[in-house]
């Protein structure tokens, strides 16, 4: 018990106070020194490895994201090129200039569906995967009117005016289509420019915690510095 008690004292806050006390002025500094200096370098560790980690999860978001737009563009590009050929398909008397066009369209109409595939793929939010299912019905409707119209051209005996009708019934079927497709470009672009805010945001807040742990490191070097002076002063005086 009386071990225990002993120990205790040794290790109280008072007992390491009158030990540093006890040190070498040379020490005193040294020991000083080296706490500052090893406080700095684990901050430039930290700052280093967060900042290290925080672009790396920006440049990945980022790609991502780059990549989801690009997509999107392309195939709101692409689908409205489809549209345009359908109208001149249905449109155009000459056998060869319908055999291009529609040879044309039906190569734009299978990277249409890798394309929209892709993206169904990669959107995650409720907002993304309720816009391509609007995008889907959309499509599924123009694709109907598409093939009413290949049906009563195949008749050989549908008038002018059948076919212009048919065309506008095609025109009217895209519009809101393509729509929801530019609706859906635009919300990628909006997600990214949210999320480069927050990347921001996080950005700053590693600068921040930079700057707290700067400041306690600066409150304790002068309280650090005003002890040692203290503990250098006390036994000078004792000695005079």
């Amino acid at each position: 018990r009386e071990g225990s008690r002993i120990r205790d004292r040794c290790h109280s806050p008072y007992s390491l106070i009158m030990q540093f006390n006890k040190l070498r002025i040379a020490a005193k500094l040294w020991l000083s020194v080296g706490f500052i200096v090893a406080a700095l370098t684990l901050l430039i560790a930290f700052a280093a490895v967060r900042s290290e980690q925080t672009m790396a999860r920006s440049e990945a978001i980022l790609a991502a994201a780059d990549h989801k737009i690009e997509l999107s563009k392309r195939w709101a590009s692409i689908t409205d090129s489809a549209v345009g050929r359908l109208v001149i398909t249905a449109l155009a008397t000459e056998p060869a200039v319908v055999k291009m066009v529609g040879d044309a369209t039906g190569k734009a109409i299978a990277e249409i569906n890798v394309l929209q595939k892709d993206l169904v793929a990669i959107s995650q939010s409720p907002a993304e995967v309720a816009q391509m299912k609007k995008v889907g019905e959309l499509r599924t409707q123009l694709l109907d009117v598409t093939a009413r119209m290949g049906k009563l051209k195949a008749t050989g005996t549908a008038t002018a005016d059948e076919m212009a009708q048919a065309a506008a019934a095609i025109q009217n079927a895209a519009t809101p289509y393509l729509a929801a497709q530019a609706e859906f470009v635009r919300m990628q672009e909006e997600d990214l420019a949210q999320t480069k805010k927050e990347l921001a945001v996080e950005r700053r807040g590693t600068v921040v915690i930079a700057g707290i742990v700067v400041g306690l490191l600066l409150v304790f070097t002068v309280v650090g510095a005003a002890f040692l002076v203290r503990s250098i002063r006390l036994p000078l005086q004792e000695a005079v």
